[in-house]
């Protein structure tokens, strides 16, 4: 079990996070992140590492304060080896970033990562919510991304 919250808003999102987040806890104890957006500047900051969410973030410290685009996410660890690789939320590419907070377990994760693998995939974690971005990237590869074209996406997931 863990738990996941995403704001979009006009304001700034982060504090809204971590105060959700902290409400979260009771979802997972074993690692905690942050990533935030801000749509008008470009910049993204992705803070993660194990521990409690106020061990991990504060909100004096919490990452584009400004940022009115986020996800946070608060891990109770299933698959992986707990280490800070596996912590979420996950990120791949620059150009575009995609990120996911996930919770579940994918039962043929192995079989999805081996084959991957054999596409020249490369994996930075042991967690199976890795394989999830990796499939999305595959087939997010414009920087001129559509709506649409995510929804697709998802439907190849």
């Amino acid at each position: 079990m863990c738990g996941i919250i995403a704001i979009i808003d006009e304001k700034p999102v982060a504090e809204w996070i971590y105060q959700s987040m902290i409400q979260l806890q009771h979802r997972g104890q074993d690692a905690a992140g942050i990533f935030t957006y801000d749509p008008k500047t470009g910049k993204h900051f992705l803070h993660k590492n194990r521990g409690l969410v106020n061990q991990v973030l504060t909100p004096n410290t919490l990452p584009l304060s400004e940022a009115s685009w986020g996800i946070g996410h608060v891990r109770y660890q299933t698959v992986g080896d707990g280490s800070i690789e596996d912590t979420q939320p996950m990120a791949i590419g620059s150009d575009p970033t995609i990120v996911l907070g996930y919770n579940g377990n994918i039962v043929n994760y192995l079989p999805l990562k081996r084959e991957l693998e054999a596409e020249g995939h490369k994996f930075h974690s042991n967690c199976d919510a890795e394989v999830i971005l990796h499939i999305l990237s595959s087939h997010l590869q414009s920087s001129d991304i559509t709506f649409d074209d995510i929804v697709q996406a998802v439907h190849e997931v």
